[in-house]
């Protein structure tokens, strides 16, 4: 199946031969010491306990968004969520590559996008929590304000 198909990952998964989700949390949301090990694709990001990491959020939907692969470039796809996922401050509409330092926001979760290789020399995107950005120090917000 395409990764641009608009079937529901958790149907496209239901018959694989895929390992069992590495569901894991992140107790609450503002915890900063968080990362999250997106090695195998597609990969599904949201609240319910199926996707292959689960965010403890009510703002998050339950298929929230997936990474996939494409031409050798990981790939985020927003899954139709309510709330929306965002990529260097702009909201993702259709998918968009993932770069090195990247921000990566699905409210009320911020991340920076970190790639890594594994001793087989594959590559891994990590999503690594940080803080919410203070708007007093952001620069954009500081030109909007004037």
């Amino acid at each position: 199946m395409s990764p641009h198909s608009s079937s529901s990952p958790h149907r496209e998964d239901a018959g694989s031969d895929r390992p069992s989700p590495q569901t894991g949390r992140i107790f609450p949301p503002e915890t900063t010491e968080e990362a999250i090990r997106i090695d195998r694709f597609p990969f599904l990001l949201g609240r319910h306990p199926e996707c292959d990491f689960a965010l403890f959020s009510r703002l998050v939907s339950r298929h929230h968004c997936r990474f996939f692969v494409r031409s050798g470039t990981i790939w985020v796809e927003d899954m139709n969520s309510h709330n929306g996922t965002f990529l260097n401050d702009r909201e993702v509409r259709e998918a968009e590559p993932i770069f090195a330092d990247d921000r990566l926001v699905i409210h009320p979760y911020y991340f920076q996008c970190r790639y890594e290789t594994d001793a087989k020399g594959k590559e891994i995107l990590r999503l690594v929590r940080i803080p919410e950005p203070d708007p007093a120090e952001d620069d954009r917000t500081l030109q909007v304000q004037k």
